[in-house]
């Protein structure tokens, strides 16, 4: 599948309406990418939703048109016959989505737009890239086709920002190896149209909540060396995230600046969360091991220097345990031990 038949698919449905789905616990890029697509959508005469699970964490309040997501309390409110096309955004498989996942699979015609390493068989409409940083690049290259094919023109300021919010984001503003020259050339598009990258790296990376600093010194007071300062590691109580009275929002910045220590490989961030009995994960890597192939051992998934997983029915100390012995044995294996 390649983004010509995507837009030509989108096209189709001018005069109907589209439901865009990003990811639960949705990023910067997944926010970014879209609101983005809703407006291109918009633009192009197609009516578009981007309908979310959680709110919008409020440190995404500043990408342009936040407001108009809309979250989803029931599925069963919505009827999916009311939408032409479904089209998962920063993710690629239904059980990405959570209590969505009835209406995307309800819905007659599904895609999806993602950046992300797969290990599925894509579908017709599913356009899945890993070399591109983020889903709000493709999603800039999606406009330039459907520019073509109408012979319109659809970027603003209000789109540029929406996207390059996203990619500042993925990129970990632009410091990350997937900020590719085809990333640099994109963003610097987007600034040509009034996208604010000052604005975006602040309000991403900077801008801290006090909630979310008391979070932080705890996060790395918890965290512990292993395989001789190779692996690092911070277990989280869910008891501590209550006491900080923080979102799983404001971990999202901490395992990269773990990552920052002299002479670690990875990064563990494992905490409990309030479903029993469930812990998430997320692995900051450096090029001595692939966080993707680690992340899938488990079920997970992400980028070869950042990814994510769940893990269910056990304590944060056997988690820690089956993740350092698996870290060991990638670390072992890449290396040719």
């Amino acid at each position: 599948m390649n983004l010509d038949q995507l837009a030509a698919r989108l096209l189709e449905a001018r005069g109907k309406r589209v439901l865009l789905l990003p990811h639960v616990g949705a990023d910067g890029d997944a926010i970014g990418s879209a609101l983005a697509l809703r407006r291109l959508l918009n633009k192009a005469g197609v009516s578009a939703d981007v309908l979310v699970d959680e709110p919008v964490p409020e440190v995404l309040h500043f990408i342009p048109e936040s407001a108009a997501i809309v979250q989803v309390t029931d599925a069963a409110d919505h009827d999916p016959t009311a939408y032409d096309f479904s089209l998962l955004v920063d993710c690629h498989e239904s059980d990405r989505i959570g209590r969505r996942a009835p209406l995307f699979e309800a819905t007659e015609g599904r895609g999806s737009l993602d950046h992300h390493v797969y290990q599925i068989e894509p579908g017709d409409f599913d356009v899945i890239d890993p070399t591109k940083s983020s889903t709000s690049e493709m999603v800039y290259l999606l406009l330039k086709v459907f520019e073509t094919m109408t012979g319109e023109t659809f970027l603003d300021a209000i789109m540029a920002n929406q996207m390059a919010s996203g990619i500042v984001s993925d990129t970990g503003r632009f410091s990350y190896s997937n900020a590719t020259p085809g990333t640099f050339r994109v963003t610097a598009e987007l600034v040509d149209h009034g996208a604010d990258l000052v604005t975006a790296s602040y309000e991403l990376f900077d801008r801290i909540s006090l909630n979310a600093l008391r979070m932080k010194g705890l996060v790395l007071a918890r965290a512990k060396s292993h395989a001789d300062g190779l692996i690092l590691v911070s277990t989280i109580p869910q008891k501590l995230i209550d006491v900080c009275n923080s979102s799983d929002y404001d971990l999202n910045t901490i395992p990269s600046e773990l990552r920052n220590v002299s002479d670690v490989a990875v990064v563990f961030l494992i905490r409990e969360t309030t479903e029993a009995g469930v812990i998430r994960v997320n692995i900051r890597s450096d090029e001595r091991l692939n966080a993707a192939h680690l992340a899938n051992r488990f079920g997970g998934g992400g980028h070869a220097r950042a990814a994510g997983l769940t893990l269910r029915n056990l304590t944060l100390e056997q988690a820690a345990e089956q993740l350092i012995d698996a870290a060991m044995k990638e670390l072992a294996s890449e290396h040719g031990d």
